[in-house]
């Protein structure tokens, strides 16, 4: 099963993205780093994202984005801070982007852990962009990530968008802990 999960997100990675969540609402132990390749297909464009994590303190950690290939470069920093541990596993992140305008970043994140090395995970994502008229793109996302090896998971999650502006978009990637 692992190496058929491995074979569909290894295709995917051979599409160019645009970013999202990436993750489970779990958020990184102080000393720990994790980085993480994502493509996404976004209305039909393609792009490619690079995400790192680390643990700043207990139950909270600092993510930074990069992404090409939806129009201008993509460059995104967020905090995620962990609100309930238990089951479901729930956390929230706040954080600022910049792809060609300024915009403000908001998710709240629903894990549902299935096994010790599988989640499913929802909630809502929201990007308020600071354009020449201020929106906001509002999506759902429904993700699994499911560990491979001990320092590696794969993540699908496709998003379902809830206003107008940006579509709904589809994702998968590799994560890689250290």
């Amino acid at each position: 099963m692992k190496k058929i999960i491995l074979v569909v997100l290894l295709g995917l990675l051979i599409m160019r993205a645009s970013a999202q969540v990436f993750q489970n609402a779990s958020p990184m132990k102080p000393g720990t780093f994790s980085l993480g390749v994502h493509p996404v297909l976004l209305s039909g464009d393609m792009a490619i994202y690079l995400d790192g994590r680390t643990g700043i303190g207990t139950g909270m950690d600092l993510g930074l984005k990069g992404g090409i290939g939806v129009g201008n470069p993509y460059l995104g920093i967020d905090i995620k801070w962990l609100i309930v541990e238990r089951f479901p596993v729930i956390s929230a992140s706040a954080g600022l982007h910049i792809h060609g305008n300024t915009g403000l970043d908001g998710t709240l994140n629903i894990t549902f852990p299935l096994n010790p090395s599988a989640y499913l995970y929802t909630g809502v994502d929201a990007d308020l962009i600071f354009a020449k008229d201020i929106y906001m793109s509002v999506w759902v996302p429904i993700g699994l990530e499911a560990s491979v090896r001990p320092q590696l998971t794969v993540i699908l999650e496709p998003g379902i968008e809830v206003t107008k502006y940006r579509g709904h978009y589809l994702t998968g990637g590799v994560r890689f802990y250290f």
